[in-house]
């Protein structure tokens, strides 16, 4: 439910509405298949899906640059890699968890694209990776997060950056993909 400030008003300011930003890496092979990572914390909470795209949260004052770096070098153990261009802004509805905006950035430079033999070292609170092509989508993520990685997909071969809410374009009706 959106909460009523003042336009303009010096409280509005000083206390914005909270909001989650992530970041986001669509790793993937050279076939395409996606690059995805099973989140222990969600296997805890018996999600149904707990499978993600790699990548994570923005920290209080962290730009989403810096926060890339730091979550692909935490989740995968690839250090030096800096984001290059903006595939994907995706405005999520609060739902389970409260309302947030996630940043899906290609890495500069095309180092996206992985090797299935690469030596990636994950956190405990990541047990397992592997690629998955975007028909396999549905078997490992939420719908939300199925229509997301298909529009990722899709910037990327369209070369295009795409705006999204809950996974779909504005506008279109719910469930309806991007692209």
């Amino acid at each position: 439910m959106p909460v009523s400030l003042p336009l303009h008003g010096k409280k509005y300011f000083e206390e914005p509405p909270p909001r989650r930003i992530g970041v986001h890496a669509p790793f993937r092979d050279k076939d395409s298949a996606l690059l995805l990572v099973k989140k222990q914390w969600r296997v805890d909470e018996d999600a149904p899906f707990p499978w993600g795209i790699i990548g994570g949260s923005a920290g209080a004052d962290e730009r989403t640059h810096a926060a890339w770096r730091r979550e692909i070098k935490a989740r995968i153990g690839l250090a030096g890699l800096n984001p290059g261009r903006l595939l994907v802004v995706d405005h999520v509805s609060r739902g389970t968890y409260p309302e947030g905006i996630n940043f899906v950035y290609e890495a500069r430079d095309g180092r996206c694209i992985l090797p299935r033999d690469t030596e990636l070292t994950l956190p405990p609170e990541l047990p397992e990776y592997r690629f998955v092509t975007s028909d396999e989508l549905g078997n490992y993520l939420s719908p939300d997060l199925v229509l997301r990685a298909r529009a990722v997909l899709d910037a990327l071969q369209k070369n295009v950056t795409l705006e999204l809410v809950d996974g779909c374009l504005p506008g279109s009706p719910s469930g309806v993909p991007a692209g």
